[in-house]
């Protein structure tokens, strides 16, 4: 596994509770950098705000990614990184985990022996992702956005932001 960036923050947000997050920089390290060291501040902020027990967590991740996204809007304009976050949330009774990613970085959920994948890569092969694209004006060729960028969702890569969103898939389960 390649990554440029990672964090974990354990606990997080309460005692048994846990944020995990791989980043994978393309174009430099710097869009990587800055995700891992910024994205689970913009989630627990977000989480924070939405205090209460109808906490609509897809909607607390998209809108962190988004955030993370914009601030990168200076610096990122030809570097961009795909991102996976997971947070473990101790419920008292149960524990859930939430995942959320962009891109093509993963997470497996290993249960009993068997591996489940709860992430979607966001690629220009995947044909939903395709049609997408090319509902937005962009072009596939060589499997990749335009031409240059292999992954269809990511963080960063403002210059071709209209048609690489950051909009993550999101999965949660206990």
């Amino acid at each position: 596994m390649i990554q440029d960036a990672h964090t974990i923050q354990y606990p997080f947000m309460g005692a048994s509770s846990g944020y995990f997050a791989v980043f994978d920089g393309h174009g430099g390290k710097e869009a990587a950098d800055f995700s891992s060291q910024t994205l689970h501040e913009v989630l627990e902020n977000e989480l924070r705000a939405s205090v209460g027990s109808n906490i609509n967590m897809r909607e607390c991740f998209e809108t962190s990614y988004a955030k993370t996204d914009e601030l990168l809007k200076g610096t990122a304009v030809y570097l961009g990184t795909t991102a996976v976050t997971c947070f473990l949330r101790d419920q008292g009774s149960s524990t859930q985990l939430y995942a959320a990613n962009a891109g093509d970085a993963r997470a497996v959920l290993c249960r009993e022996g068997k591996a489940l994948r709860v992430t979607c890569d966001h690629k220009p092969s995947l044909e939903s992702e395709r049609q997408r694209l090319v509902a937005c004006g962009a072009f596939v060729a060589r499997n990749r956005v335009n031409a240059v960028l292999a992954v269809s969702r990511a963080l960063g890569d403002h210059a071709l932001k209209k048609f690489v969103i950051s909009q993550p898939s999101f999965w949660e389960g206990d």
